[in-house]
């Protein structure tokens, strides 16, 4: 063995990620399944989650910031049921997009639903319920004190 083979081979025995595996095989980039889901459970909450509905029943590809829109507007209404890949999705997708000020304070933190499971981030945990989480990170709603 060389010595410019060295980092090939090692990087062999190292995790790739210190989490538990997990089964990943129901993550996809098409949420129109989602979206109908949570449709069933929220028959009417407004403009953009009826448009988003009918482009994911009329076969289109919804994307999760259409899902984000519609499931703030579901969130809007009341607590709705919402399977935990749906609002982790939504709300990991929005942390990331999110605006300056909302991105200022999960920088650094971790985001844990006390409800769902999901968490992401590493830092000081901001916990809440999983509508209080995505409703701060779309800036209808305060920062969870969970």
């Amino acid at each position: 063995m060389t010595v410019a083979d060295e980092p090939r081979d090692l990087a062999r025995y190292l995790p790739l990620s210190i989490r538990p595996r997990v089964d990943e095989s129901r993550v996809t980039d098409d949420w129109a399944a989602r979206l109908d889901q949570l449709a069933l459970a929220v028959p009417y909450a407004g403009a953009a989650f009826d448009a988003a509905v009918a482009r994911a029943r009329a076969g289109r590809r919804v994307r999760i910031a259409d899902l984000g829109a519609a499931l703030v507007e579901a969130y809007m209404l009341g607590d709705v049921d919402v399977d935990d890949v749906t609002s982790g999705a939504v709300a990991l997708a929005r942390a990331v997009a999110a605006p300056l000020p909302v991105r200022a304070v999960v920088r650094g933190s971790t985001l844990r639903a006390t409800d769902a499971d999901w968490s992401f981030g590493s830092g000081p945990e901001i916990a809440g319920t999983a509508r209080e989480l995505v409703l701060f990170l779309y800036g209808r709603g305060p920062v969870p004190s969970a």
